[in-house]
């Protein structure tokens, strides 16, 4: 088995969404780990949206990346809403990003393994390092630990209780 990590987000109820999703990734891969999950505001041209609620879970699994990705995590997303064409930065009920997979490094027209936004993104990297405290980048060889500010040592953070998702 190899272990991933998922990036899970929402801004549409978000408490409720991420409960959901922590439920949906249960029912098809080994869940090992939950972060807490951080407040952040919204990114790019996304003015006037609620604030999104991010995290990361680690999990075991036999899938390869495409189709833990393709057939798992966007069947998640889609079951909840996600639309084909949305953009990237629109308010939505789940966003669930495969982040890294094992120390795998991919860059295809389809893949990016580790997500290329890891290191400009403190909503994906805090909540890794709660999982993996010394995790180094596969691809870019630094240490996430040290992308760490006053900033983001001051991100609002909530633990999601285990009952109020396990299934």
């Amino acid at each position: 088995m190899k272990t991933a990590y998922i990036a899970v987000g929402s801004n549409i109820d978000p408490f409720g969404s991420i409960s959901t999703a922590l439920i949906e990734l249960e029912k098809v891969l080994k869940v090992t780990a939950v972060s807490k999950f951080y407040l952040n505001g919204a990114l790019g041209t996304s003015e006037g949206q609620h604030e999104f609620l991010n995290g990361v879970v680690r999990v075991e699994t036999d899938l390869d990346p495409y189709d833990l990705k393709y057939k798992v995590l966007r069947s998640i997303e889609q079951k909840y809403g996600r639309q084909e064409g949305e953009h990237k930065h629109d308010e939505r009920k789940l966003d669930l990003d495969l982040v890294l997979y094992g120390s795998m490094v991919v860059d295809t027209e389809f893949m990016q393994i580790p997500h290329p936004e890891i290191l400009s993104r403190d909503f994906v990297y805090v909540p890794l390092l709660e999982i993996v405290p010394g995790l180094v980048h596969p691809k870019e060889g630094l240490l996430l630990s040290d992308l760490v500010s006053d900033d983001t040592r001051e991100m609002k953070a909530y633990k999601m209780a285990k009952e109020n998702y396990k299934i």
